[in-house]
């Protein structure tokens, strides 16, 4: 299964996208879409810019990086994931990381055919920054998942939230692989080295 529109809408909407590298509120250096760690081949750290086709780029390839996780995590609990869950799991994976305890909750959930109060319960987890403190952003964020989740549509606010994110990076869906921007070869091949690494557990992206 690939991410749909209505994930990398949502996704974006919350990301936003910055050309510069900046601390996020746990402290992460971040750039672009929200990406952490590394971006082709260039680590993420104060004084980095980078322009919107790379940005885009490496964005379709976290998208094929983290839902391999997400496959791999759905069979190991025997779960079979509609496309709204999905999209839900990937923005929670690109929000959380891949490794989040708060995945294998929900996952478990779905496992035992738990009552819906209990799947939203654990949808809303997931709001608080690293001191404790409870962040405005992620409880709007975790709302826009559930609404996700329980109707296939994204809300109001979440599309215009995407509406307004895109001005600053266009709006080119990262879910058509064959729209890939014509960055530089060894770009390129810096990409394709992460997302290898990723996929085999080697990186932490």
């Amino acid at each position: 299964m690939d991410i749909s529109q209505n994930g990398v809408m949502l996704i974006k909407a919350f990301e936003g996208f910055r050309r510069t590298a900046y601390k996020d509120s746990g402290g992460v250096w971040t750039i672009g879409w929200g990406q952490t760690g590394y971006i082709n081949g260039k680590k993420i750290q104060e004084g980095l810019l980078i322009i919107c086709e790379e940005a885009e780029d490496f964005l379709r390839m976290q998208f094929l990086a983290r839902g391999g996780k997400l496959d791999a995590k759905a069979k190991n609990y025997g779960v079979t994931l509609t496309q709204n869950q999905y999209d839900v799991f990937l923005s929670r994976m690109y929000n959380f990381g891949v490794n989040h305890s708060l995945h294998d909750e929900l996952l478990s959930l779905l496992k035992n055919n738990a009552p819906e109060s209990e799947i939203k319960k654990s949808i809303l987890k997931g709001t608080k920054d690293k001191d404790g403190n409870e962040l405005r952003g992620l409880v709007i964020r975790r709302n826009a998942e559930y609404i996700l989740w329980s109707t296939g549509k994204n809300s109001q606010d979440t599309i215009d939230r995407y509406n307004a994110k895109i001005k600053t990076c266009g709006g080119i869906s990262p879910v058509d692989l064959t729209e890939i921007s014509e960055i530089d070869f060894m770009n390129l091949v810096a990409v394709a080295i992460v997302t290898y690494l990723v996929l085999t557990g080697l990186s932490k992206i």
